[in-house]
């Protein structure tokens, strides 16, 4: 079966007319054969043969020829209103880590206003428009909707760190639990620092030693030096993932440290 059918069995043959508030902007889409399929979610839609409202958000779906002139195929933008012909996706059983927007899927069947206006529409459009932010004594954290995080800088033991504080639901606005787990972090925040930095180099001196030149051995503290904290992510369950430069032990690629507030350390691995 070649790509197009696999992805047109996928979805219901009912064409439905609709109006979709997007999220974010079509950026990229998955290879598939000859093909590429870009996507993207919506924030709200209208049944526009019975004007029903919804606030479920969904994602759109469509097949574009590589090479094509239109990369993508449509030029969705952030915020923007379209009425669109569309398919529904044929429901399927959702594995554990399989977000529920994949049972409220379209393909794009075609755009007939890529300037559309409804006022349910405009007036979601206005109240996601408003920033939503975090601010605590550590730093300040902006809502980014796309990804369901709240990101923003702060000082981790002296560097600059890149701070992601996972939404209680997905798709929400608050982020509860990861702020507090973030404050309980920073309550012994060197003692987590070097936590991460000893179990990474007692995990992984082995292979940067592999990975180094011949006259060359990296003891472990000189590992936990060159160690250089980038960014981390704290899940509403718990879960911290921090990323450290390498300092050029493994060809400028990140280790990934995976541990929860608990202190219990449970991974780390070559990022990037």
């Amino acid at each position: 079966m070649n790509e197009i059918k696999k992805f047109d069995k996928r979805f219901s043959k009912d064409i439905l007319d609709m109006m979709v508030l997007t999220q974010e902007a079509v950026s990229g889409g998955i290879k598939l054969g000859d093909y590429l399929r870009p996507s993207l979610n919506f924030i709200a839609s209208v049944n526009m043969e019975d004007g029903t409202l919804s606030e479920e958000i969904g994602r759109l779906e469509w097949l574009v020829e590589k090479g094509s002139e239109n990369k993508w195929g449509y030029d969705f933008e952030r915020y923007g209103i379209y009425r669109i012909k569309a398919r529904k996706n044929i429901p399927i059983e959702l594995t554990e880590y399989m977000s529920v927007v994949m049972n409220n899927c379209y393909m794009v069947v075609d755009v007939i206003d890529m300037n559309a206006s409804e006022p349910r529409l405009e007036a979601i459009k206005q109240e996601i428009s408003k920033p939503v932010v975090i601010e605590n004594e550590i730093g300040k954290f902006t809502l980014e909707r796309s990804v369901s995080w709240f990101e923003g800088k702060c000082d981790w033991c002296g560097s600059i760190c890149n701070m992601c504080l996972v939404t209680d639901d997905e798709f929400g606005s608050t982020a509860e639990n990861a702020d507090r787990f973030l404050k309980s972090i920073y309550e012994n925040i060197a003692e987590t620092d070097d936590k991460y930095r000893e179990f990474a180099a007692q995990e992984m001196l082995e292979c940067a030693n592999d990975w180094a030149e011949e006259d060359e051995q990296i003891s472990k503290e000189e590992f936990k030096k060159r160690m250089v904290i980038d960014a981390v992510i704290i899940s509403p369950e718990g879960e911290i993932t921090a990323y450290y430069n390498d300092g050029g032990m493994f060809g400028e690629h990140q280790i990934e440290i995976t541990a929860n507030i608990s202190g219990e350390m449970i991974s780390v691995d070559i990022a990037g």
